[in-house]
């Protein structure tokens, strides 16, 4: 039996998209998502795939744990996986070690509040870094400091643009996020 998935998005939906059309290959099956946004592309991927979707102001915080808690009890959700959510995630006990995030970086390096999407690759081309990656992760209540669950590193060298590296972390980002989310759920 599949382990029923609800992903957490605030952009375009590319990593949503990715894991419902990955789904038939793993063991998971994409049931539902939460979004930070009214507006978000992500919505539109939400659509295509016939997921119920939760729509919230993850700025209050209490209220927002109590409405995504109801919403993953009504769609019977074992596992959340954040994809491009950029608010905080309430912690929830019953899902204690499994709400996992994953990260254009290989953390702890350019991880933390502010750093998302192309404001990392930039970080990461600023520095001159040879190597970046991919990091999945435990949420916890710190952004981007809970248990390291799997990274994968790509070579960068000669790459001179923030987009060149992007392109390449989110091609990394498109096997690590399934195969990584498949063990998680398999060994549960």
């Amino acid at each position: 039996m599949k382990a029923n998935v609800a992903v957490a998005i605030s952009g375009g939906g590319r990593s949503l998209e990715n894991l419902c059309l990955r789904s038939n290959d793993f063991g998971y099956q994409i049931k539902a998502v939460i979004s930070s946004s009214h507006t978000c592309g992500g919505l539109q991927v939400a659509e295509t795939f016939n997921l119920p979707v939760l729509i919230a102001d993850f700025v209050k915080n209490q209220l927002v744990a109590d409405d995504v808690a109801r919403f993953l009890a009504e769609n019977e959700i074992d596992w959340i996986v954040l994809a491009g959510f950029l608010k905080p995630f309430p912690i929830l006990s019953q899902y204690n070690k499994k709400v996992i995030n994953i990260h254009p970086s290989l953390l702890p390096k350019y991880g933390g509040k502010g750093m998302y999407g192309m404001h990392v690759h930039r970080r990461v081309l600023s520095e001159g870094d040879s190597e970046s990656g991919a990091t999945i992760h435990f949420v916890s209540e710190k952004y981007d400091e809970g248990d390291i669950i799997a990274q994968k590193k790509i070579s960068i060298e000669g790459l001179k643009q923030a987009e060149e590296i992007a392109s390449k972390v989110f091609e990394l980002e498109c096997e690590l996020l399934p195969s990584t989310l498949h063990e998680l759920v398999t060994k549960d």
